[in-house]
């Protein structure tokens, strides 16, 4: 995966379910399947398809959410 991440450019996290309980948990029925998780750690958007992702992604991002700053010691 790593190497596939390197040739594509892809900058962003990716995680690898070897034992596929991730896939049988939300019934990942292709590659790739998009599933969305908010900021509080909730599913919001699963099975998302691939020419929605980028609506998606602006429709979540566009929601308030708490501000996170810096705390000074």
């Amino acid at each position: 995966m790593a190497s596939t991440a390197k040739e594509h450019g892809i900058k962003y996290p990716i995680a690898v379910d070897i034992d596929a309980q991730t896939d049988d948990a939300y019934r990942v029925n292709g590659y790739p399947d998009y599933y969305f998780i908010d900021r509080s750690g909730k599913l919001r958007i699963a099975d998302c398809r691939n020419g929605s992702v980028d609506d998606a992604v602006a429709a979540l991002l566009a929601e308030p959410g708490e501000v996170q700053t810096a705390q000074a010691d």
